[in-house]
């Protein structure tokens, strides 16, 4: 066989095998109509196998990482979400912020901490314990490495682990919202 013969031969295999290994599509891990769990009836984020994606009713287009789904859109820009996925749950960590309440500026997480938009609060004391929202009570440890927080909830809740970082008087937050497949 000629050189130029085998040059084609093998890229037509390289092709065939690229087509068959999906030529690095996303597909399969995160593909669907995703909800909150206390809301399964309404989809906030669909993962299309081409790339396509609509979250909380703007369409992007999407690619994602172990940890990080990135949204593009000309129109919005880009916004990167943390995520966790194994074959049990599904967590989209969300951002929020939180203002700092208190006299001063914040030296740390302790404080009172709310959010204007969604009216949520936290108050954390420098003996360990926080109280989310005014009524859900429990402990928590700072991961100052992880940028991360792990409330233990006395009642109500799983423990839950968000990522934060202080800017000025705002705290931002990625809270985890478990998912479930819409319905």
């Amino acid at each position: 066989m000629k050189k130029p013969g085998i040059l084609i031969l093998t890229a037509l295999m390289v092709l065939m095998l690229l087509s068959i290994s999906g030529c690095g599509k996303q597909t399969g891990k995160l593909s669907g109509k995703w909800a909150y769990i206390h809301d399964p009836e309404t989809a906030v984020l669909t993962l299309k196998d081409n790339g396509k994606a609509v979250y909380k009713g703007k369409k992007y287009t999407y690619t994602f990482t172990d940890d990080h789904i990135t949204f593009s859109s000309k129109k919005d820009g880009d916004l990167t979400l943390r995520y966790y996925k194994d074959d049990k749950e599904f967590y989209l960590y969300e951002p929020c912020e939180y203002t700092y309440m208190d006299d001063g500026m914040p030296e740390s997480i302790v404080g009172n901490w709310y959010d204007y938009s969604t009216k949520w609060s936290y108050e954390f004391t420098d003996n360990g314990t926080f109280k989310e929202d005014g009524y859900f009570p429990g402990f928590y440890t700072v991961d100052e490495e992880a940028g991360s927080v792990k409330l233990v909830y006395n009642d109500h809740f799983y423990d839950t682990t968000l990522y934060f970082y202080i800017e000025g008087d705002t705290l931002h937050v990625e809270y985890p919202w478990s998912m479930v497949t819409a319905q």
